[in-house]
């Protein structure tokens, strides 16, 4: 299961974790690349985790 989440402004769904950046389709099929310092400083929201109650 693909992960969907939103970063720094950013909502989609991952679709690849490289060495320098994380690729991310955005709702309107836009790719966008993350780069990793962004991804470890930042606040991540998961939406695709969901509750266990």
């Amino acid at each position: 299961m693909p992960a969907h989440i939103a970063i720094g402004g950013v909502i989609g769904t991952v679709e690849d974790i490289g060495l320098r950046s994380t690729l991310i389709r955005t709702q309107d099929r836009k790719l966008i690349y993350v780069p990793n310092t962004v991804v470890s400083t930042s606040q991540i929201v998961n939406h695709s985790q969901r509750d266990k109650y």
